[in-house]
């Protein structure tokens, strides 16, 4: 019996409109000692039955009923009963190449990898169009595309700029085992502590340079639409805290783990609700604030790490006793930085044209110089000429000039 390289973990969830499309990438790949575990997360459309009429015609797929409990409890799932040597994750919408997994497990089963990253492209399904990003093509790290294995030291000034997605990575699922990772459950994000609990582990990373995974973008996806669901976006930043603390590595990036703490409540939730929902998650991140305000080494760490326009957000959410007084603080304050960041930009530009006016003057000050030269040397030309002239006129020239023809002869 042969051994299964690679298990292929799907949690599906009402996706009878595109599991045909995603399975039949996964069964057909050039690659065929693989199993394939669905996870059925409690759909309430024919998800399931269409998982288990692929699955009565092909052995490879073992199919797990859930209750609904969220992407990250069906991926747990899954990984509880895997048995390939590696891991990869497909989310049920999306599709693959059908020579991924061999070239995958090609460069990484050599070199005995914990991780391999590879890039996707996005699949705009209203245009029916295909792009890439700088985030998915892990252009913050290009460099590293080069065969060999690295770990996170070597690109730690980029490692809250690489994508966390678990699907355009492949995993050793001894790897995964020994160092007890699983996704945080009954959360969205969930791919954020379960990348970096990775990634701060892995000894050895390789980055393939091939795009091999299409990424839907629908317009009724987990992330397109922002909901209540998002609040979680606040237990799932103190988790990924937590991870760098359990890894004994919070000291080491305090700073950027607090600025980014903000950035994601902030940027990537509270700016992009919609205004129903902005005062309900504004009582969320005023408990959590209320949390560290309690606890006078946290309080300091943030006083301390957080860069300006990010601790004008924290102390504004602590001081305002209501939503609406935080709005009107918060808009002055983000008023007040842009139109300091616009002065400084001014006064770059300035210093810019000083910078240029100077240049001027001193190309100015060449030309003059070249022009000057330029004179010179066509007097000293004229005068040349001149001397030539009267030699080619003067007797002896004349009388030379059978000898210089001779002499040319010769030489030829």
């Amino acid at each position: 019996m042969k051994s299964t390289k690679i298990s292929v973990i799907i949690p599906v969830y009402n996706s009878e409109n595109y599991i045909e499309q995603c399975l039949e990438s996964i069964l057909n790949q050039t690659l065929e000692d693989i199993e394939i575990i669905c996870v059925d997360d409690g759909s309430t459309d024919n998800s399931l039955d269409i998982l288990e009429k692929y699955a009565s015609e092909d052995d490879r797929i073992i199919i797990i009923a859930n209750e609904h409990k969220g992407s990250g409890a069906a991926r747990n799932s899954g990984l509880k009963i895997a048995k390939g040597e590696y891991i990869s994750f497909i989310d049920s919408d999306d599709w693959i190449e059908l020579n991924t997994f061999e070239e995958l497990y090609g460069v990484g089963k050599p070199k005995d990898v914990d991780m391999v990253f590879f890039k996707m492209l996005n699949y705009d399904e209203k245009n029916d169009e295909l792009y890439n990003s700088d985030y998915y093509d892990f252009a913050c790290i290009k460099k590293f595309f080069t065969g060999l294995t690295y770990d996170f030291h070597d690109f730690r000034d980029k490692l809250f700029h690489i994508a966390v997605s678990p699907c355009n990575k492949l995993y050793k699922r001894s790897f995964l085992e020994r160092i007890s990772s699983k996704f945080p459950e009954g959360l969205i994000f969930e791919d954020n502590p379960f990348f970096y609990h990775n990634i701060l582990n892995a000894k050895k990373v390789l980055l393939h340079d091939k795009y091999f995974y299409f990424r839907r973008r629908r317009n009724n996806s987990v992330m397109s639409s922002l909901d209540t669901n998002h609040f979680d976006i606040i237990p799932i930043a103190n988790e990924i805290i937590n991870v760098f603390k359990n890894n004994n590595l919070f000291e080491e990036f305090k700073r950027s783990l607090l600025n980014k703490k903000i950035v994601l409540i902030k940027n990537l939730v509270f700016e992009k609700l919609d205004e129903k929902y902005q005062k309900k998650f504004f009582e969320k991140i005023v408990k959590d604030f209320n949390g560290i305000s309690k606890d006078s080494n946290q309080r300091t760490d943030y006083f301390s790490n957080l860069n300006r326009r990010n601790l004008l957000f924290y102390l504004n959410i602590s001081e305002s006793r209501s939503f609406t007084e935080f709005t009107m603080l918060n808009n002055i304050s983000n008023l007040t930085i842009d139109n300091n960041n616009l002065k400084n930009e001014i006064k770059s530009i300035k210093r810019e044209i000083k910078s240029v006016k100077k240049e001027n003057k001193v190309i100015k000050k060449r030309n003059k110089w070249f022009k000057e030269n330029n004179t010179i040397i066509k007097e000293k030309n004229k005068g040349l000429k001149d001397k030539i002239e009267l030699m080619e006129q003067s007797n002896s020239w004349k009388i030379t000039k059978p000898i210089r023809i001779i002499t040319r002869l010769f030489k030829n």
